[in-house]
């Protein structure tokens, strides 16, 4: 009797085995099916989409119609031309900057990354750009007394009234800045430092190279004869 109910035991534990498999295999079938009926975008690990980046005159129209707000247009000047993340910036304070206004310091306690960078700037413009009618700030102050969530909506608002597709967010200024530096010819480590990357690849996202810079590059080579 034993024998056989051991035998007995272990035909259902087949038979349940084999049924629990097949409602397996169905469940992850109608689950690879609703993914595709939805398009599913879900992507690789490691992958990253290229990024997003203005054009000179996208830049120019939004910044236009930011001038009716006119700290939120300093800041923008500000991200576009220095490549500082949002919250860099907002935690930047007047002395961070140097007395000449050439160089920012981003400290480390204010990085993603931990590191501290310097950045330049272009002199005294930074006191014209963000500077609100005091003759000498205290240097404790911050240099833009924005909320971050504020300045994202008017950004956003703004874009769509320059009539510029896709969405537009700080972040896409600091891409901006990365592609328009890179495509002035700077060197991919300078540009890494500037922006203050752990790792060259992530700078590497930001080239975009043409067959115009193809032909440069191979134009710049003086013939042997």
């Amino acid at each position: 009797m034993r024998g056989s109910f051991t035998s007995g035991s272990s035909r259902k534990a087949k038979v349940k085995s084999s049924s629990q498999t097949l409602a397996d295999l169905k469940k992850a079938s109608r689950t690879a099916a609703a993914a595709g009926r939805r398009g599913s975008t879900r992507k690789r690990p490691g992958t990253k989409n290229p990024p997003q980046a203005l054009s000179r005159d996208e830049a120019d129209r939004i910044l236009r119609d930011l001038f009716r707000h006119a700290e939120h247009a300093a800041l923008f000047r500000f991200l576009l031309y220095t490549g500082l993340r949002l919250g860099e910036a907002l935690a930047l304070r007047w002395g961070n900057v140097s007395m000449d206004y050439d160089w920012i310091t981003v400290p480390a306690s204010i990085s993603k990354t931990g590191r501290g960078r310097v950045v330049p700037w272009r002199g005294p413009h930074l006191r014209i750009c963000v500077e609100r009618g005091w003759e000498t700030p205290a240097r404790s102050a911050r240099i833009f007394n924005i909320g971050a969530r504020a300045f994202q909506r008017l950004l956003g608002r703004a874009a769509v009234r320059a009539g510029v597709s896709g969405r537009v967010s700080p972040h896409v200024l600091r891409h901006t800045f990365a592609t328009w530096t890179l495509s002035a010819g700077a060197n991919l480590r300078v540009v890494q430092l500037l922006l203050g990357h752990s790792s060259i690849r992530t700078t590497q996202l930001y080239t975009h190279p043409t067959k115009d810079d193809l032909r440069s590059a191979v134009d710049a080579v003086d013939p042997l004869v």
